[in-house]
């Protein structure tokens, strides 16, 4: 787990949890950015407690720094290491590579010391998006935004042209520009919105079909593949982006309770997510009766439900 702050990831390459370089690979992903809280932060050089005007004023130039650079941190569990992430004081990236049968990663004896072409995709895709938001303007419109990913997935498919045509990944990146949250998704990893034990916003998960989401490849996006979105904020907002390997295994007012919980007691970002990343990881159905706990098996079973209704309906129109 490690904190990664936008002003230094300039010559850095996406963090990816799990691979060879980590001696504990782990699945699922979660990456919570700024609590945008109205807290006093005291600084071990912050003047004591008085009432002269330099004390006032740096009282003052400490507030406004807190709320401009709102606090972050991720966790992480990554079983392949096709996964990447990066994390900035406004900006969170999270891209989930499509596991393949057909790579050594996939091997139960362990794990390949070379990256699958999903790994490589996943980590250009995260390098070139997080530069984009670093060195360029910051967006005014929902347009310039969507201009902005686009161009960043663009560069991402150049860079990974001579990989196997089957590499596959899913994209999401949240950025707080202002009083607002800029959102970009491709496929099912999600970003949620948390305001006073409550989802006040979630991405759409863009789908072909049940589980089988729209990946950035090598073939030219569509704007049928993604969703961009932007939606006003309030301070003490929780902004939470994961992959769906978290998403599957933990139901969202679970989400809210652990949150809620953790920040009663005014921890860490970071810890935060370890304490997600913990919950997810720790549920094991003692028999395959209680399977219909997880939020997949429950989303399956809905799936398999109307697409059973849908087919009666078609045969009784024939």
């Amino acid at each position: 787990m490690k904190m990664l702050r936008g002003a230094s990831n300039n010559q850095r390459t996406p963090q990816t949890p799990g691979t060879p370089q980590q001696p504990h690979p782990t699945d699922k992903k979660v990456v919570q950015p700024p609590v945008l809280a109205d807290e006093k932060h005291m600084h071990p050089t912050t003047p004591q407690p008085g009432t002269n005007k330099l004390t006032r004023m740096w009282r003052h130039i400490r507030r406004r720094r807190d709320d401009s650079f709102p606090r972050h941190g991720s966790a992480s569990f990554v079983l392949h290491g096709e996964d990447a992430m990066a994390v900035g004081p406004r900006y969170l990236i999270v891209a989930d590579g499509i596991s393949t049968s057909t790579h050594p990663s996939n091997n139960p004896a362990g794990p390949s010391l070379s990256p699958s072409p999903s790994a490589v995709l996943a980590r250009a895709l995260v390098h070139a998006v997080e530069q984009v938001l670093l060195h360029d303007p910051p967006p005014v419109h929902l347009a310039d935004f969507e201009n902005m990913i686009v161009r960043a997935i663009i560069s991402a498919q150049a860079h990974c042209r001579h990989v196997s045509p089957s590499m596959g990944s899913t994209l999401v990146v949240s950025f707080v520009q202002g009083k607002h949250l800029f959102t970009f998704s491709v496929g099912d990893s999600k970003c949620l919105v948390l305001r006073k034990a409550r989802i006040a916003y979630e991405t759409l998960a863009v789908m072909k079909e049940f589980n089988v989401p729209w990946t950035v490849t090598h073939h030219p996006l569509r704007s049928h593949m993604y969703v961009v979105q932007r939606i006003p904020l309030k301070k003490c907002d929780t902004v939470l982006t994961f992959s769906d390997g978290f998403g599957d295994n933990v139901y969202k007012d679970e989400v809210l309770q652990l949150v809620a919980s953790a920040q009663a007691t005014s921890v860490h970002p970071s810890d935060v997510c370890s304490r997600l990343v913990h919950h997810a990881r720790a549920f094991v159905p003692a028999d395959t009766t209680q399977e219909s706990a997880l939020p997949f098996a429950a989303a399956a079973a809905a799936a398999y439900v109307a697409r059973v209704n849908e087919m009666n309906h078609d045969t009784k129109e024939v």
